[in-house]
């Protein structure tokens, strides 16, 4: 357990900070409502889209309209998508350090790794396993017939083999600020990993840090919860954007 200094009025070594209370159920029907409401909007800005899309591409004749409307979906769209990637390295820091901290004890925390690196090993090699087995059966592109234009110094853009060395290299970030303006996930795990178990070992000081990472849970969670709200003008844009450039061909 975690070396927690003693309080001063004698009563022993202080707990570590109590989870959050549970939800109450009200809370509980609240959220599954509010999942089962953006579900059905996110399904009708499919339909919207799509419907938009196909009208943009088979009535609007003129260029300029046309480059305008495609530029201003792929806007929305991009901001979307730029905002999903801008929550996602302090999330996953506050979440992991927050929850180590919590944990204190050292096997858990290895338990928990253990379980992390398997799931996320296992969910690569599914996912590489449904890619090659996807791309063999319906084959993509095999009637295009397209031919890679030579590009000079092309050659220099190539990226070098993955080795393990390099892998394990990689792992380790340089800076903890760089991995996350590159949102490097497995870089950003290890220093919070890292950090949340050097945070069970500083008594007093680790309390309120820990604290502090879970009001920057909490923030990031809330964060996160205002820009999912936008998914459905994103999916909007997104599936118009597609269908008015290339329609249903």
């Amino acid at each position: 357990m975690p070396d927690w200094t003693a309080r001063g009025d004698g009563a022993g070594p202080e707990p570590p900070l109590q989870s959050p209370r549970p939800q109450t159920k009200m809370n509980k029907g609240t959220g599954k409502r509010m999942r089962k409401s953006l579900t059905l909007w996110v399904f009708l800005a499919t339909v919207l889209g799509a419907a938009f899309g196909l009208a943009v591409h088979s009535w609007v004749k003129d260029a300029a309209t046309a480059g305008a409307i495609h530029t201003t979906l792929s806007l929305v769209s991009s901001i979307f998508l730029r905002a999903i990637k801008m929550l996602i390295a302090p999330l996953v820091l506050a979440t992991l350090v927050s929850g180590i901290g919590r944990m204190g004890d050292s096997g858990a925390v290895g338990r928990v790794a253990l379980k992390a690196m398997a799931w996320f090993i296992g969910g690569s090699a599914i996912a590489m396993a449904i890619g090659l087995v996807a791309v063999q059966t319906i084959q993509p592109g095999a009637g295009l017939h397209l031919s890679a234009a030579p590009v000079a110094g092309a050659e220099l853009l190539k990226a070098p083999p993955m080795t393990l060395t390099g892998f394990l290299t990689e792992l380790v970030p340089t800076s903890i600020f760089d991995a996350m303006a590159r949102n490097q996930v497995l870089q950003i795990v290890l220093f919070s990993v890292l950090a949340g178990v050097a945070l069970t070992r500083l008594g007093e000081a680790g309390r309120e840090m820990l604290h502090m990472a879970e009001i920057l849970t909490n923030l990031m969670l809330k964060m996160a919860g205002f820009v999912m709200n936008l998914a459905p003008v994103a999916v909007f844009a997104a599936v118009a954007v597609a269908l008015a450039e290339q329609g249903t061909e």
